[in-house]
């Protein structure tokens, strides 16, 4: 999310509706609609969270794993699937994040997908450490 913030203040000017989707496992202690995750969301401008306690909205899409990125173009058409870091909370450039902005400043990704590092949204986390 953090990235998230810095690559859209670093392109003032450029429009893009944004949704984030906070995705609730089942079995999961930690509140995620509490979490520093969703408090950096809501701070982000023009930014719309939606919360999804069942993981419907993630299904909708395919998303399997927490930080998980889809990029549309105005018309539908899926410009860019993937993460947007080089691994799980790590910050800084990644191809991922350059897709993103190249998208987002030219219209085209150069790359379609890139691998997604994150927490599973599938299933009961229930035995597995809240993190």
């Amino acid at each position: 999310m953090v990235e998230l913030r810095n690559m859209l203040a670093s392109l003032p000017g450029k429009k893009a509706a944004v949704t984030v989707v906070l995705v609730q496992p089942k079995g999961l202690r930690l509140d995620v609609n509490d979490s520093e995750i969703a408090r950096i969301a809501r701070q982000i401008d023009g930014v719309r969270v939606i919360e999804d306690p069942n993981g419907v909205e993630a299904q909708r899409f395919g998303a399997k794993t927490s930080g998980q990125t889809f990029v549309f173009s105005p018309a539908g058409d899926r410009l860019f699937s993937g993460g947007v870091t080089v691994f799980r909370g790590h910050y800084g450039p990644s191809e991922g994040l350059e897709a993103v902005s190249s998208i987002l400043t030219t219209g085209s990704a150069g790359i379609p997908t890139t691998p997604v590092f994150g927490c599973s949204l599938l299933g009961d986390v229930s035995n597995k450490e809240s993190q």
